[in-house]
């Protein structure tokens, strides 16, 4: 019945009906749009880094490497960090949802949580520590954890009914295998993620969601989101088959997905809400492809008070192209206070001047900051931070 309700008709867009419906079939109270800013208040200007959980650094295998990561970042005036906790099912914090190895590993040698001493170490500084949910996107092999849990059911299938498991590992649309954003066991369980860092690690300053979208094939040969539990609740809603074509029918079913993602985000809400947190979603610069491409309608999150901030994934070492899609995403959000733009500081490592001039001209177009990814590649250089710091922020 939720899933029905939630089915737009083609061609309608009814904001205020659209907003209560999704807030009665994922719980959500009402929040004012920038309501939960988080209990440490938002920076003036964001000047943030994502800080990935596994890479060539492996920072998060080691306290000294987390508290390397600090030390660099405190000397760049960071002030807030976005911490990758849970990728793949595999979980950086003290889980019982996700395979904790990865907690457990670092607990064993260190006798303290990664992400616990992640937060004591951000708000000794004056920082911000968010938690980074990978959202659909399932890394690692065919046979990984969360495949294992929920099952192939909720896994996504391209229009033909072929699930994303069967396809060579070297023909992965969109890099990866992904869940079904359809399928309620999916969505659900990501959201006991969520609320399981929010339990457990009340002092964190909010959610950061990342791949809450549907795959996209870059060639456009073929579309997910034809997952059977999803095809059957669309049938029963709608009376209508998914159509792969054009016209008013593949409106029809282009809507029902983003509504299906925007479910999960409206559960994400009132989770964070509910106890004051922030919650952000890093998103696809261009808001048009986005939308219509990956059914990631962040436009429609921010007027409907879903989400706090956005962060458009703006990588491009070339300045004109950085600054169009920038201006872009300010002006789709309407407001730049609602807009924090994430910029390709590892495409830059060898011209710290270029990034500097990227920062600045955000700063030009009013947005609510940068976030820069990622710390990761940036520790290749370790002499940016200082830069940053010094010149920059």
């Amino acid at each position: 019945k939720c899933a029905g309700a939630a089915a737009a008709r083609p061609g309608a867009r009814r904001p205020a009906r659209a907003a209560a419906v999704l807030a009665a079939c994922a719980g959500l109270v009402s929040v004012p749009a920038g309501h939960g800013m988080g209990g440490r208040g938002r920076p003036s200007e964001i000047r943030g880094v994502w800080a990935e959980c596994e890479g060539v650094n492996a920072t998060f295998s080691r306290r000294a490497g987390i508290e390397e990561m600090f030390k660099r970042l405190e000397a760049a005036k960071v002030n807030t960090v976005f911490m990758q906790v849970y990728r793949g099912n595999k979980a950086w914090y003290r889980s019982a949802v996700a395979d904790a190895e990865p907690y457990r590993a670092f607990f064993s040698r260190e006798k303290i949580c990664p992400l616990r001493l992640a937060i004591d170490m951000a708000h000794a500084r004056g920082m911000q520590l968010h938690a980074w949910v990978n959202v659909f996107r399932v890394w690692g092999g065919s046979d990984a954890n969360v495949i294992r849990k929920l099952g192939k059911r909720a896994m996504t299938c391209d229009r033909s009914g072929r699930s994303i498991l069967d396809y060579p590992r070297g023909s992965l649309p969109d890099g990866g295998y992904w869940l079904e954003p359809g399928d309620p066991d999916a969505r659900g369980h990501v959201l006991r993620i969520v609320q399981e860092i929010l339990d457990r690690y009340p002092d964190i300053d909010g959610i950061h969601l990342d791949y809450v979208r549907y795959p996209f094939d870059e060639k456009g040969k073929t579309d997910f989101g034809y997952g059977r539990r999803s095809v059957t609740a669309f049938r029963k809603a709608t009376g209508a088959e998914p159509s792969g074509g054009a016209g008013a029918r593949r409106a029809r079913w282009d809507e029902w997905r983003r509504d299906q993602v925007t479910l999960f985000v409206a559960g994400a809400r009132r989770l964070t809400a509910a106890r004051g947190k922030t919650l952000s979603v890093a998103v696809v610069p261009d808001e048009r492809r986005c939308r219509e491409a990956s059914f990631q309608d962040w436009r429609r999150w921010l007027s409907e008070g879903l989400v706090d901030l956005v962060v458009p994934m703006d990588y491009s070492e070339r300045r004109d192209l950085a600054r169009k899609r920038a201006a872009e995403a300010v002006s789709a959000a309407g407001t730049g206070s609602r807009v924090a733009i994430g910029l390709g500081a590892y495409k830059m490592l060898d011209s710290p001047a270029a990034l500097a001039a990227q920062i600045r001209d955000c700063r030009g177009l009013g947005a609510a900051g940068v976030v820069l990814f990622s710390y990761d590649n940036m520790a290749r250089r370790p002499d940016i931070f200082g830069y940053l710091g010094k010149k920059v922020f």
